[in-house]
């Protein structure tokens, strides 16, 4: 996976170049990676589409913009030729329903069922029930939203017996409140019993 250049804004050429210039030295599929939310800008859909034109080892796009008609552009154009995929698990079912292969999301590693099933209930035209699941699982986005999601992540691993541990300094673990918000809600969609 192939994360664009953060802290300096550059130019769809610039881009292109970049991409290019790691493209050419590997041979190996890659996914390229848009997180705005991360690196401060979302990478332009002419960009990806000529990086599609150009190398056969790109086998897919995580979209982490949350911006539809991006995700809808970039679909249209590459879609056939590639996976685009949701980055962020409130645009999982929309992602899909505009043509998109799946998702890469942080939910899926602490409700991987939840995700499956909203993928399989999908793909069986069961709409309202991965619309159910959809409207769960963007009630844990939210929550984490709310706080670190570093430190929400690692507790609810810790939440549901998995390993999760601290965050690392700077990010400060949840408050005992905090945590109680996140208890209450992996009781209230059955990853832990209450």
């Amino acid at each position: 996976m192939i994360v664009p250049p953060y802290y300096f804004r550059v130019s769809s050429e610039e881009l292109f170049s970049h991409y290019s210039e790691i493209l050419d030295k590997i041979d190996v599929p890659v996914i390229l990676y848009d997180v705005p939310k991360f690196v401060g800008y979302s990478v332009n859909v002419n960009v990806f589409e000529r990086l599609v034109d150009e190398y056969s080892q790109i086998i897919g796009v995580k979209d982490s913009s949350n911006d539809l008609l991006h995700i809808a552009e970039l679909i249209r154009r590459v879609g056939d030729r590639i996976s685009v995929m949701a980055g962020t698990s409130r645009v999982i079912l929309s992602t899909l329903v505009l043509g998109g292969k799946g998702a890469i999301v942080t939910v899926a590693n602490f409700m991987p069922r939840h995700v499956v099933k909203l993928y399989e209930s999908f793909m069986k035209s069961n709409i309202e029930e991965a619309r159910r699941i959809q409207f769960l699982i963007n009630e844990i986005d939210v929550l984490m939203k709310r706080y670190n999601q570093i430190a929400a992540v690692k507790a609810i691993f810790n939440l549901i017996s998995k390993p999760g541990g601290i965050p690392r300094k700077l990010i400060l673990p949840l408050s005992e409140g905090e945590l109680k918000n996140v208890r209450d809600y992996l009781v209230r969609c059955g990853l832990i019993s209450g």
